[in-house]
Parts: C-alpha cells; sequence; structure tokens
C-alpha cells in the first residue's frame, strides 16, 4: 500500500506540473510532490528493484532516438564533446575543493556532490569508493531541481523566439510512425525485449551505472542497423514520472537540514552550473557546432537519461543532446574513480 501511495503521489505530482504547463513537467513534478510526500509522511517506498527498472526504461527509449544518420554526426562532435568535458571537469574539481572547505564535508563527498552527472551513476560511483551517497544525493536533488526548472524555461523562451521568426520546427523526432497498431506492438515488445537484454549484461558486469549505459547502447545499435524499434509517448511519461519518484525517494529530511546549513556554497555551485550552461551552450551554438536550445540541453550538468528526457519534448537536435552526454557520462566513468582513489 505504501508503494501504491508513493507512485500515486508521483503521478499526481507530475500530471499537476503537466496541466500547470511547467517546463520540465512531469519528470520535476513527479519528483518535488514525492520529496514533500516523503518528508512530511516519512512513508514514501519504493520497490528494491525500482532505481533498476527504471534505468531500463529509460535507455531503451534513449535507445529509439538515436538512428543511422546520427552516426554521421560523430565526426563533428569531437571538438564540442572535448569543449564540453574540459569546461564541466574543470569547473566540478575546483568546486568540490571549494565545498570540501566551505562546507566542512570530506572532499570524497565533495567531489561526488559537484559532479556534472546524474544522480544514479554518481550515487553508484560513490558508493563503490566511500562516499556519502544520502548526502551527495540530497545535493544532486536540490541541483536537478533548479536546473530541470530553469533549462527548460530557458529554451521555451529561445524557441518561441525562434518559431516567431521562421513559424515552423527544425526537428522532426523518430517517433509516431505511420504504420498498423499491430506492427507497433510487436515493435515495442522487441524493443524492450533487446533492452532487457542491455539491462542483464549492465546488471552483470557490475559496471556503475551499467544497467542504462548497456541499455542506451545496445537498444541504440538495433534501431541503427533495423529501424525496428518502438517507444510509445505513455512509455516516455511513465518512465518520466518513475524517474522523478525514484530520484525523490534518495533524500531524507537529515541531509536537508545539512544542505540547509551550507545553502549558500550550495546555491553558489549550483546557479555557477547554471551560468556554465548558458556560456558553453552558447559558444558550441556561435562555433556552429548545435543551435542554441540544443546547445544548452546538451552543456546542462544532469544525467543523460533525465536530460533526454526532458529535451525529448522540445525542438533540439536530441540525437546530440544523447551523444554529447554520452560522452560526458563515460568521461565521468574514466575520471571521477581515479580522483575516489586519490581522494579516499
Amino acid at each position: 500500500m505504501t508503494v501504491f501511495l508513493t507512485l500515486l503521489t508521483a503521478a499526481i505530482g507530475g500530471i499537476l506540473f503537466l496541466l500547470l504547463k511547467i517546463p520540465g513537467s512531469l519528470m520535476v513534478g513527479a519528483m518535488l510532490i514525492t520529496i514533500l510526500f516523503n518528508l512530511l509522511t516519512g512513508r514514501g517506498m519504493l520497490p528494491g528493484g525500482a532505481s533498476v527498472f527504471v534505468q531500463f526504461l529509460l535507455g531503451a527509449y534513449i535507445g529509439t532516438m538515436l538512428h543511422r544518420e546520427d552516426i554521421k554526426k560523430l565526426k563533428k562532435l569531437w571538438a564540442p564533446a572535448l569543449l564540453l568535458l574540459l569546461g564541466m571537469t574543470a569547473y566540478a574539481i575546483f568546486m568540490g575543493v571549494f565545498f570540501s572547505k566551505t562546507a566542512d564535508c570530506d572532499i570524497l563527498t565533495a567531489m561526488y556532490a559537484t559532479a556534472p552527472g546524474g544522480m544514479v551513476e554518481v550515487c553508484l560511483f560513490a558508493g563503490d569508493t566511500g562516499g556519502d551517497t544520502s548526502l551527495i544525493a540530497a545535493f544532486h536533488t536540490l541541483r536537478t531541481a533548479i536546473l530541470y526548472l530553469a533549462v527548460p524555461v530557458m529554451a521555451t523562451v529561445i524557441l518561441k523566439k525562434r518559431e516567431k521568426n521562421t513559424g515552423e520546427a527544425i526537428y522532426v523526432h523518430h517517433e509516431g510512425q505511420k504504420t498498423s497498431r499491430k506492427t507497433l506492438f510487436l515493435q515495442m515488445l522487441f524493443t524492450l525485449a533487446v533492452g532487457a537484454i542491455g539491462a542483464i549484461i549492465g546488471k552483470i558486469s557490475s559496471v556503475p551505472a551499467g544497467t542504462l549505459l548497456f541499455t542506451i547502447v545496445i537498444t541504440g545499435a538495433v534501431t541503427i542497423f533495423t529501424g525496428k524499434t518502438y517507444m510509445p509517448r505513455w512509455l516516455k511519461r511513465t518512465a518520466q514520472i518513475l524517474s522523478g519518484a525514484v530520484i525523490g525517494m534518495r533524500c531524507n529530511i537529515k541531509d536537508f537540514l545539512y544542505i540547509k546549513n551550507v545553502l549558500p556554497s550550495v546555491l553558489l555551485i549550483i546557479f555557477g552550473y547554471l551560468l556554465l550552461t548558458v556560456v558553453l551552450g552558447s559558444l558550441l551554438s556561435r562555433k556552429g557546432y548545435v543551435d542554441l536550445p540544443t546547445g544548452i540541453f546538451s552543456c546542462c550538468a544532469g544525467g543523460v537519461s533525465d536530460v533526454t528526457l526532458v529535451a525529448s519534448d522540445y525542438d533540439v537536435d536530441i540525437a546530440k543532446v544523447v551523444l554529447l552526454h554520452l560522452v560526458r557520462y563515460l568521461s565521468i566513468f574514466v575520471t571521477y574513480p581515479i580522483l575516489g582513489a586519490i581522494f579516499s
């Protein structure tokens, strides 16, 4: 019953934000209302495998967004990817040191708290090296709430201005093919089966957040070579609500009280990330690598799955968003275990 109430609360939050037309509505609404429900009642609960299931669902959905023509974009993305990596990694390390000094926090936890990645993968990395995962989750939840409210608003303003000038959308997302319901249903089952294979491989590989990574890679590869994958919009919306619920459930009152005591430092770091998102996104746009809305989402310091889900509701080059975030994810996979070994 408690699990049902938690899921119902998350769904109500997501749908409420959707009806209010708040940018990033479903995931942000589910996350914030779940946090509120859990903090007020202390009765929030999700099944033990909820995080793994959400990673599987998100990975399968993201994989269906990658298509054959997107492979050609890889050659042109090495320069923006390098710029993104250097800029965000340098800022994250600097702010990690700053946070450890100002918040009376051990350096390892501070490094992971300020890491430019999603909560799921960062907490998994931190858990393997001894960081305080509950504190890291609280920090990332606050950052997620602010970034995922602010970035969609910025993108909405830019897109409305662009549509006013051009009168039409630039990008057409690959969904809703004109084919029979039976075929779409079979393609959906095929996609879920392929994604499940990736999720199982990722789970037994012991790679941090491997469920998400392997599901994206394997589903994406099948999409590129066959073009026979499909995930309906209702499943994407379900994934958004579940993702918000999982993020919201990772926080407790103790960690938020700690965050409250060091709030000036935390807000400085978060708004620094917001400024960095705008600066790097604008730079990528000025250099001609991406348009500005795509650049904003590509440079948002969040998880690949969360940012992609939010970005998929907007007129942006979703393939570039996915590819640039995957590169940044892989850089975290390489660099942060090394940092963890150095500072542990």
